[in-house]
């Protein structure tokens, strides 16, 4: 996660303070300066400018502006005591410009302990003083500004990335003037985003965020997080939201997590509250780049077409003991047809032209129309190519897809997690169905689609703060409801996701069926299969043997292997339809190969 600076000080500046106080003490200077020290006994900045003299005195003020340079006499620079490095290098660079207008050495100098309102000075970073607290608290997210409060000159910004932008705007403002003489007009006020999403972001009241980040393909969707938040903050904050004219779109619990939609003409946020961690989670995103689940008053559909059925398609295609076998023998790819003959689909497995043709011939078979192939929703737990590559390789003229699911990585997490087809991924979806619906995946989202009802329990939103450096820690979690019967999908849940999803949920969990975490690898653990408890196992595993051999006690397998009272389909190269009526058990049709399953009636 990115560093955010923050404004309060107080405390570590009252041992500081102390600290100087008793050193001056010790060493009985009577007003001296201590080494490593300017005037009023604060530190000096580290990596400033220098230069034969030091401007000490302060220019004079003649009511035109406020005078930042008068002949060799300029303004002091002041930084917080303990500054950061964005901060000390912005000071730098703005005290050796005033040294080229005033011919003097000008050195940044640390906040002291007193604080004189009418004196002029440059104030960069977070400090200490009210006329910073005053033009910061005013900022929202994600901004920099340059602003005059009173007597001081305020350069901020709440990203440290965005220092340097703060920075030139105010060096090109001194560098356009004479040598000697340089001001800055005492309404003078500038903010800016560098990235303009993060104005969708109202305050969460005068706190700046924990953290942030974004995620999405290009950076698509920004998140804040705030911690030691109550239900209460969470009741404010919606309030907040509505008061900078955003209208409720949408709201849910899952166990004691709450989640709300908003949106205005522009954009939709996405607030998430779990009180086991006492955080807040707010995202925000164009909705040129996504669009909002269709509302359950939306959904019509022909009914009592087909008989609702999940069919787990099979994986393997071949191992040698010199090839990578776990490259190409897991992956996921299941079709659930609804009852009107239309069709979801979750990832689709490797980009290999015989799982293409699988994924399409078992569209065929199961369609009413088979030149006519609606695909209500096509979801992708996670970018990796065992998951996605079916559908860079998926191109059929008859088949129409009306929505895409999912919640990749930005560009930049990816590469830090080694690899991923998210980006990929999306352009294709971009690409080919360009008039079909894409809406990012996020916790607490529920979409109803003909007879199933789809609820969204993790994404990435919920993984940050921590370090992105696994992949599979940005696989979707969500449960399917159909005629009664609910199944919990893991996607190739990771191990600190997993984690989380227990303490969150709990009970929550509970689910008929579960889709195997990770092929059965590391991912999933006891703890979270008992938590879902579940009856009917999806084990999305290539291999039978390689998974006897290797993984059947480790990683929470042990909850439904070689159980009696437990019925689990593996996927090998089976083709395994699953009927799931209102009220009666879910029956399965289990095919030896796909040759069989298209050879039947």
């Amino acid at each position: 996660m990115k560093r955010i600076l923050q404004q309060k000080r107080w405390l570590a500046l009252a041992i500081l303070a102390i600290l100087v106080a008793l050193a001056l003490v010790a060493c009985n200077t009577g007003g001296g300066k201590p080494s490593g020290t300017t005037g009023g006994g604060t530190p000096a900045a580290s990596g400033t400018a220098g230069g034969d003299s030091t401007a000490t005195e302060a220019p004079a003020q003649d009511g035109d502006g406020l005078r930042l340079v008068e002949g060799n006499k300029s303004v002091r620079v002041v930084i917080p005591w303990n500054a950061a490095d964005a901060e000390r290098e912005a000071a730098g660079t703005v005290a050796k410009m005033l040294e080229k207008k005033s011919g003097q050495t000008v050195t940044a100098t640390a906040e002291g302990e007193t604080h004189d309102a009418d004196a002029v000075e440059i104030l960069v970073g977070a400090t200490a003083y009210e006329e910073t607290e005053r033009v910061t608290g005013r900022l929202a997210f994600g901004a920099w500004t340059l602003t005059v409060e009173g007597k001081k000159v305020v350069l901020y910004a709440t990203l440290e990335k965005d220092y340097n932008i703060a920075t030139q705007t105010l060096v090109s403002l001194i560098f356009g003037q004479k040598d000697g003489d340089v001001r800055i007009a005492e309404d003078y006020s500038k903010v800016g985003f560098e990235n303009d999403l993060l104005r969708a972001l109202p305050r969460l009241g005068n706190r700046l965020p924990d953290s942030y980040m974004f995620t999405g393909v290009g950076e698509t969707c920004v998140g804040l997080t705030y911690n030691r938040q109550s239900a209460e903050d969470l009741a404010a904050f919606c309030k907040t939201v509505e008061e900078n004219g955003y209208t409720e779109y949408a709201t849910n619990q899952i166990g004691e997590n709450r989640f709300a939609t908003y949106r205005n003409a522009d954009y939709v946020l996405n607030l998430m509250y779990v009180p086991v961690r006492e955080r807040i989670t707010v995202t925000a995103e164009r909705l040129t780049t996504t669009a909002l689940p269709a509302k359950a008053e939306e959904n019509t559909y022909q009914k009592n077409v087909c008989e609702t059925t999940v069919t787990q398609l099979g994986l393997w295609i071949g191992y040698s003991e010199t090839d990578r076998w776990d490259r190409w023998i897991n992956g996921l790819s299941h079709v659930i047809r609804l009852e009107d003959g239309s069709f979801i689909i979750i990832d689709g497995g490797h980009q290999r032209e015989m799982n293409d043709r699988l994924l399409y011939e078992t569209l065929k078979k199961q369609a009413p129309d088979p030149n006519n192939i609606r695909v209500a929703a096509w979801i992708f737990t996670h970018g990796h190519g065992d998951h996605t590559g079916t559908f860079l390789a998926f191109q059929h003229e008859d088949v129409t897809v009306e929505q895409f699911i999912y919640h990749f990585p930005s560009n930049a997490e990816a590469a830090k997690a080694n690899y991923g087809n998210g980006k990929a991924t999306e352009d294709r979806v971009r690409a080919l169905y360009p008039e079909a619906k894409v809406v990012t995946a996020h916790p607490g989202q529920v979409f109803t689609i003909r007879n199933a009802r789809i609820e969204m329990y993790w994404s990435l939103d919920l993984y940050y703060p921590n370090a992105f450096t696994f992949y599979n820690e940005s696989s979707l979690v969500f449960t399917v409801e159909l005629n009664g019967h609910k199944i919990m999908y893991l996607g190739d849940l990771g191990p600190l996701s997993n984690q989380s999803l227990v303490g969150m949920y709990g009970s929550a969990l509970e689910s008929e069926a579960v889709q195997t975490a990770h092929h059965g690898f590391e991912g999933g653990s006891l703890d979270l299969y008992k938590k879902i408890a579940a009856k009917y196992v999806y084990c999305d595993s290539g291999s039978r043997d390689l998974f006897d051999r290797s993984i059947k006690d480790k990683n929470g397998n042990d909850y439904y292997y070689g159980k009696d009272d437990i019925t689990t389909w593996f996927a090998a190269d089976t083709v395994i339809v699953v009927t799931y009526k209102a009220g009666e058990e879910p029956s399965a049709v289990t095919y030896e190969n796909s040759a069989a399953y298209f050879a039947a009636e």
